[in-house]
């Protein structure tokens, strides 16, 4: 092993911009800050997949409930 750490993830802007997802950090904070091994990941009760950032009251996002069941493991 080359002990090479990668990262694919929320970009910075993420956390932070129009509104904070408690789920996106948890699970960064988890993986990356903690290095916690056998992470299950399961899936957000809400979403949003809106452009804000293309409204002119781009200050807010359209949060829905998420209806899938997606569980993962890292």
């Amino acid at each position: 092993m080359a002990g090479i750490v990668t990262y694919m993830g929320p970009a910075g802007i993420s956390f932070n911009k129009p509104q904070p997802f408690e789920y996106t950090y948890e699970y960064f904070k988890k993986m990356v800050i903690n290095f916690e091994k056998n992470i299950t990941i399961e899936d957000s009760e809400t979403f949003a997949e809106d452009l804000y950032f293309l409204r002119e009251d781009s200050n807010h996002r359209i949060i829905q409930p998420n209806k899938k069941k997606i569980i993962g493991m890292v």
